[in-house]
């Protein structure tokens, strides 16, 4: 994306990114990102989507780790800088969008769908599988689009634009929907549960999810687990379980790097929890769902153990 310089009002800052006087006033690129990104800002809003690999997002001060099937919505004006992780192929894609792009060209529904979703902060969205797909098409054809530029490209750009923004919606309201069930546990294991929801990919370990000085481990174990049948542990590894189960059934990504991706680093331990909730490897899992024999949305973290022994 072009660079305008620093801000006037703001020498001796950071540069500050803006399209606003380009035709149209709108941006895409999809980029094999190896190294950092330094801090910066702009003046539009901005959608970054990981396709692919690991880092750390630093907004507005605030540290956060993205990954495959990701989407970072930043608000204009955000100061924010990427951290790459070192030797890891990371891929990416950028886009700058205005409201007066979408108002222009008939789809002023776009900007309501995005504004709800910022809520006047950063936010960032995890993509199940199915909806990831469908984004990660909308995103390829909005970049044809700018690249090429045939007649009418703006309007199927704001039209493929506002599709994109449909999905985000679907995947954010997913998580409430599971989380509806669990609405009158107490609120310390709520909060546990709305960590896993969001963060299940990066959760090292019970510290980060017990509230500091509030009760001991032990206590919090014996909680969650009175209102859940299992320990935060448990669920958490039901958890990425099923979202590793949508990424084998529903897309072509390695067995490993979906391991990883659900937030599984050790390849041996996945295998086994694999095993032992589903009844068979994750090759033979994927094998039964592209026959048809199992449906990626049928298998859920309450759906297990699906065969083998008890989990």
């Amino acid at each position: 994306m072009g660079i305008v310089g620093p801000d006037p009002g703001k020498r001796n800052q950071m540069e500050i990114f803006s399209h606003r006087n380009k035709v149209p006033p709108f941006a895409v690129r999809k980029t094999d990102l190896m190294e950092s990104f330094p801090p910066h800002g702009h003046d539009f809003i901005e959608l970054t989507y990981i396709f692919e690999g690991t880092g750390t997002q630093k907004a507005d001060g605030e540290l956060t780790r993205v990954t495959a099937r990701q989407m970072l919505l930043l608000p204009p004006g955000s100061s924010h800088e990427f951290v790459a992780v070192r030797g890891r192929r990371h891929r990416q894609a950028s886009i700058a969008i205005y409201p007066e792009f979408f108002s222009a060209h008939g789809t002023p529904r776009a900007m309501e769908l995005i504004d709800g979703m910022l809520d006047g902060g950063s936010r960032l969205i995890t993509l199940p599988a199915d909806l990831a797909s469908d984004v990660e098409e909308s995103i390829d054809t909005v970049l044809r689009e700018f690249i090429f530029r045939i007649g009418r490209y703006e309007r199927v750009i704001a039209l493929e634009m506002e599709r994109l923004f449909i999905n985000l919606e679907r995947a954010r309201g997913e998580a409430p929907a599971v989380l509806e069930r669990y609405h009158q546990t107490p609120p310390v294991v709520y909060a546990a549960l709305t960590r896993i929801e969001s963060l299940f990919y990066s959760i090292e370990s019970l510290e980060d999810l017990v509230p500091a000085g509030e009760l001991s481990k032990k206590h919090f174990i014996a909680l969650f687990k009175r209102h859940l049948g299992l320990t935060p542990i448990q669920y958490l590894i039901r958890v990425r379980l099923e979202k590793c189960c949508g990424a084998l059934a529903t897309s072509g990504v390695p067995i490993t790097e979906a391991a990883h991706q659900c937030g599984f680093n050790d390849l041996g331990y996945f295998n086994l929890q694999f095993k032992a909730h589903t009844g068979m490897s994750p090759r033979e899992f994927r094998k039964r769902s592209a026959a048809g024999l199992l449906r990626a949305g049928e298998v859920t973290r309450f759906a297990f153990p699906l065969g083998g022994r008890k989990a």
